[in-house]
């Protein structure tokens, strides 16, 4: 199984590998054991491709960086500074009527929108060739790790005064 999530990741493979990729966990299964490539595609009835079998990395273009860049980096950042005031005024001491409903709600589209901004950005981060857009990208993860430091800290201070 661990050759199939190495070699097959979903994002970057055709249809035709993502069926072999299906044989091979099940193969894998059934088997109890690893297969490598040749062997894989010997048993699937392919001709014995390696290229069929190990998929290229996805590549973005320029223009589909900075797109990843300008949707990715305010998905991650403001359901990030929005995460610590949902929790402390509408979760830990809630000031409005149902307002612990209200922040759970706020807390789970902020983990929604920051998980879907942060793989945005991660995707932005690592795509060569290398240009601007990487270096905004590894900028906005450096943001949002202070952030995530800092309510963290907050968070742990908090629990230890009450």
């Amino acid at each position: 199984m661990r050759f199939c999530f190495a070699f097959f990741p979903d994002f970057a493979c055709n249809r035709e590998a993502r069926k072999v990729a299906q044989s091979l966990l099940w193969f894998s299964a059934s088997f109890q054991r690893n297969f490598t490539p040749d062997t894989i595609a010997q048993r699937l009835g392919h001709k014995s491709n390696r290229r069929l079998l190990t998929c290229r990395a996805m590549t973005l273009s320029a223009k589909q960086r900075e797109r990843n860049f300008l949707i990715g980096a305010p998905l991650a950042i403001i359901p990030a500074l929005a995460f610590l005031p949902a929790v402390v005024f509408l979760i830990v001491f809630p000031h409005v009527p149902h307002g612990r409903l209200i922040g759970t709600v706020a807390v789970l589209i902020c983990a929604v929108l920051g998980s879907l901004g942060l793989w945005k950005l991660a995707l932005g981060a690592v795509q060569k060739p290398w240009g601007i857009f990487n270096v905004l990208n590894v900028g906005a993860l450096v943001v949002l790790l202070v952030i995530a430091a800092y309510t963290g800290l907050f968070l742990a201070l908090m629990t230890l005064k009450l």
